[in-house]
């Protein structure tokens, strides 16, 4: 091999041009150091401080095996791994991988192991080096610093970093791995400790026991949240509604009386919200859960601690019961709305009208028969051939009033005593002719309606209504300017009221719907 070029050829006259072979078969010569005697030797002196992990380093190659003194020399101080494209600081001898010396550089360059400062280009590679790595990489040697590392946690045996022994133990106290040596000490002699195996055991036990239990909270809250979530959002609606209504000229003292209601009836919403926060945080504790089931013994009782204390915060968090919150809402609100419609009602505005509604024959769905006097709806005996109008329901099987409204307070009486299938409301004008309808607010539709045995509000879903008698009317009161809907029996009870309705300004018409022959309404 020949002389490399430039200032690295002018040797100290004292050390010799090359030197001979580490061990057999190798006969070795390369430049920075070599071993003269059991310690190798510099170009210039070698620094008078390592840090920590070289000097741990250094010591587990003197006086070693020849060949973990010969891993050391082919070892980077800096990654720790064997040499990669080795390079040799000209001004103090000292080796390192060039991608590695490379990131220590800086306007200011030092040598990592003696701090002397060194120029940028003042970095030789060493070939020798380089040939000396290849020939360890093919005895199959393990760099030392890495065959001396503790294994990861989640694999084979841990060692203790204090004592550098085999950690067999496992303290249930401080949740710290343990050495024999570290079982004696002070700090842990009065602790309960366990063999790795037995300790791992007992917390698997643990963490299963609080999955279960967790699994089947977040089972609970989940059925829970998915079956609250529309009238969650409908309550919320009636809310923000009821607190747009309380303007600055609403009257202080009814204010006063109100807004606490409003108040706690938007903090409980907010309980309601924070449930699917909780349904977050229960999947992601049992997610880890399962996971830290599926490690090794050892991986298992890292970091198990905190584990258990995420487990017990959340097994002792309190879950109040949603369906019970917005219960509480909907009674609170029902008594806001009632107050504000008193006042509404004392407010000189437009007076309510008592309309003498009719029925459009041209929007009766064929199966319908309308009377003469156009004042009641049943089942024809079979469908009529009728001329074709634009008004008509062709599917949807429906019939709208003749008049419709654009402002006002508006109200009609339906008698529906006679049949068990109907429904009543009010519907937009844009509302779908020609295709079947899901009788809903999406579809221009605010009605109430008795199917199944049960009376339900067209909501989406259905809302039911809790009803444990027969109305024999229905009044339909529609104040189009406030976007409101409500509907009362006979003894003008209400039955349920659609709030906060954006008409669009379109005008909108009432809405009438039998589902069988049984059943026909009159409107009074």
């Amino acid at each position: 091999m020949g002389k490399p070029q430039g200032k690295r050829t002018e040797f100290p006259p004292s050390l010799p041009a090359c030197f001979s072979a580490l061990a057999p078969p190798f006969r070795l010569v390369f430049f920075g150091f070599a071993f003269v005697s059991e310690q190798p030797l510099f170009l210039h002196s070698p620094p008078t401080a390592l840090p920590s992990r070289l000097q741990q380093r250094g010591a587990m190659a003197v006086g070693g095996h020849p060949s973990a003194r010969l891993q050391d020399d082919a070892t980077c101080s800096i990654c720790l791994d064997y040499f990669q494209d080795p390079v040799m600081i000209i001004d103090c001898g000292h080796n390192y991988c060039r991608a590695c010396i490379s990131q220590c550089q800086g306007e200011r360059s030092l040598c990592p192991r003696c701090r002397i400062p060194f120029p940028s280009d003042n970095l030789l590679p060493n070939r020798d080096l380089r040939n000396l790595v290849e020939a360890i990489r093919q005895l199959s040697l393990q760099p030392l610093e890495k065959a001396a590392r503790p294994k990861p946690a989640g694999g084979g045996p841990k060692m203790c970093e204090k004592h550098q022994e085999a950690a067999k133990l496992f303290c249930q106290e401080d949740k710290a791995f343990l050495c024999l040596i570290c079982r004696e000490s002070r700090a842990h002699k009065a602790h309960t400790a366990l063999p790795i195996e037995e300790a791992a055991q007992e917390y698997r036990d643990q963490i299963q026991t609080f999955l279960q239990k967790l699994a089947k909270e977040r089972d609970e809250l989940q059925r829970a949240v998915v079956y609250n979530r529309h009238h969650y959002q409908q309550l919320k609606s009636i809310v923000e509604s009821a607190k747009q209504r309380i303007g600055p000229n609403f009257p202080k003292k009814e204010s006063q009386t109100l807004m606490p209601l409003l108040n706690t009836c938007e903090a409980n919403l907010q309980i309601v919200t924070e449930a699917s926060n909780d349904l977050s945080c229960l999947n992601t504790l049992i997610t880890d859960i399962e996971e830290k089931s599926k490690q090794s013994s050892f991986g298992l009782l890292q970091g198990i601690g905190d584990l258990l204390n995420r487990c017990e915060q959340e097994t002792r968090r309190p879950r109040r019961e949603l369906k019970t919150i917005l219960e509480s809402i909907a009674e609170n609100m029902d008594l806001v709305n009632t107050r504000l419609d008193q006042y509404a009602e004392n407010t000189p505005k437009k007076k309510w009208i008592k309309e003498n509604v009719t029925l459009d024959a041209k929007t009766a769905h064929p199966r319908y028969f309308v009377s003469d006097d156009r004042k009641s709806v049943h089942w024809a005996k079979s469908r009529q051939d009728l001329p074709y109008s634009s008004k008509r329901f062709e599917f949807a099987r429906c019939v709208l009033g003749k008049k419709g409204f654009t402002s006002g307070k508006h109200y009609w009486i339906v008698d529906v005593e006679d049949g068990d299938y109907w429904a009543v409301g009010v519907a937009q004008e844009s509302v779908d002719r020609d295709g079947e309808l899901d009788f809903e607010p999406d579809e221009g539709i605010w009605a109430m309606a008795r199917y199944d045995d049960q009376y339900k509000a067209l909501t989406s879903p259905p809302t039911l209504l809790d009803l444990d008698y027969d109305p024999k009317e229905i009044q339909v009161s529609l104040n189009y300017d406030a976007g409101i809907v409500h509907f009362y029996d006979e003894d003008k009870k209400p039955l349920y009221s659609f709030r906060s309705i954006d008409f669009e300004g379109e005008k909108v018409f009432p809405f009438f719907r039998i589902g069988d022959s049984s059943t026909s309404l009159y409107l009074l």
